[in-house]
């Protein structure tokens, strides 16, 4: 008797679907990155911007280097703001990519538990100051990614061999009722 259940073929994640989710995680990580470094990267920005906007030639040079220098000297101040500004990029992120795994990539979460506790912990570190210029977001996405891909894939070779398995069962039964219809022909034949 030939086998006709079957479950239906579990849904791989892969690292192609997986990217736009990783790239928009690690432009957070990056703009977070940024603003955690403001203290670097604000004077330098305020020079170029100043500068731009004087269209650069002799004024602009002095002007982007004036206020350059100005923003230098108000270092507490862009640090600050880059740090409000990075908790905020920090907040922004966790969220945008919690709620799109949640709508799009369920499984992410419901299959592995230290996956939810490893994106839950990003957030914890990418608040911290200083230490959330660490690319923690991404991280943790990357990682959660890692391990339900390979949970995922494991899961299709159990089922392609299942799958083979039962075929190969219902391929033997029928055989098995074939044979013994001939045989039961033949009997049948044999009597009259």
């Amino acid at each position: 008797m030939p086998l006709n259940k079957s479950s239906p073929r579990p849904k791989v994640m892969t690292w192609k679907k997986a990217l736009p989710i990783l790239a928009l995680a690690g432009i957070f990580d990056a703009i977070r990155f940024a603003f955690e470094q403001f203290w670097l990267f604000g004077p330098i920005l305020v020079g170029t911007a100043t500068n731009s906007f004087f269209g650069g030639g002799a004024i602009g040079g002095v002007a982007g280097s004036i206020a350059g220098k100005t923003s230098f000297l108000a270092g507490p101040e862009l640090e600050v703001f880059g740090i409000v500004m990075a908790a905020v990029v920090g907040l922004a992120g966790w969220g945008t990519i919690g709620f799109l795994l949640l709508v799009f990539n369920q499984r992410f979460f419901k299959a592995n538990a230290s996956n939810t506790l490893w994106f839950l912990s990003s957030l914890v570190v990418s608040e911290i100051p200083i230490v959330g210029s660490v690319p923690a977001l991404f991280a943790a996405t990357f990682k959660g990614y890692h391990s339900q891909i390979k949970r995922e894939k494991a899961a299709l070779k159990r089922w392609e061999k299942e799958r083979t398995e039962m075929q190969k069962r219902n391929r033997d039964a029928r055989l098995a009722e074939q044979y013994a219809a001939a045989e039961q022909n033949e009997l049948a034949e044999a009597i009259y």
